[in-house]
């Protein structure tokens, strides 16, 4: 469909609010809820279905046709993608499909992980990270799958044009009263702070996230390029996904104190 005349349909739509236009525009950005319910499946148990994650998405996006306001200004896609996951998201919490069993262990596993990179100055490697807690690195591999998914923490949400921003990361350092030149100036050190982490994960790690989040590829396709099971890449990108945001509460704690 030209831009042109999908203006238009938007124009006559919030107009008219005619469920024929809804319609149309529903199909033009169909592609929106495949793509973001496919992505998040990667990060949940397999038990959570697909298909109800993309229902949940479909109705994130009509919530977003019909709530959009095109002289905002927002492009859509952008809109309606927060309106999407934000769908999904709230299902999820209703369904409270985390045992508490499972968010005990993955709140140690965090844990853990702060205190060692605090210690080390760097992510810890799994032979590392298996002894500080008693376990053997198989174990911490099936710990990684068995947490994966308890935190919905997406790079897609820390990283913007190639460099470590986040929608959620500015939330949760700003400070109304802290000037905005200030706070661009903290974004920016934590960005950089954020950045040269990344930089001391393993090379596997590193690889599988340009490759998901970068390169667009899928967990099967990566298995493929790095010659290892798709499992072990759901473990990596866990791994490297919760040192993150283990990374981010440290930066956060010394900004606070």
């Amino acid at each position: 469909m030209i831009k042109k005349t999908l203006n238009n349909i938007w124009k006559e739509y919030k107009r008219t609010n005619k469920k024929e236009l809804r319609d149309k525009l529903i199909k033009e950005y169909l592609h929106l809820p495949k793509y973001i319910a496919g992505r998040m499946a990667i990060s949940l148990p397999d038990h959570i279905e697909y298909d109800d994650l993309l229902s949940c998405a479909v109705m994130g996006l009509i919530n977003a046709i019909e709530h959009y306001d095109p002289e905002r200004g927002v492009p859509f896609e952008y809109f309606a993608s927060h309106r999407i996951k934000g769908e999904i998201l709230d299902d999820l919490r209703r369904m409270d499909w985390v045992p508490r069993s499972i968010r005990k262990k993955a709140k140690n596993l965090e844990t853990a992980l702060m205190k060692l990179q605090n210690k080390l100055g760097r992510a810890p490697s799994d032979k590392e990270l298996a002894n500080y807690l008693g376990i053997t690195e198989t174990q911490l591999n099936q710990l990684y799958n068995e947490v994966k998914g308890v935190n919905l923490i997406s790079l897609q949400d820390l990283v913007y044009d190639n460099d470590i921003h986040s929608t959620e990361l500015s939330n949760f350092i700003k400070d109304d009263s802290i000037p905005d030149p200030d706070t661009d100036l903290e974004k920016k050190e934590l960005s950089e702070e954020l950045a040269n982490f990344i930089n001391t994960l393993n090379n596997k790690e590193k690889l599988v996230i340009a490759l998901y989040y970068y390169e667009g590829l899928t967990l099967k396709e990566i298995g493929k390029v790095l010659d290892i099971t798709e499992s072990r890449v759901s473990q990596l990108h866990t791994k490297a996904l919760m040192n993150l945001k283990a990374k981010i509460k440290l930066l956060e704690k010394k900004r606070i104190h």
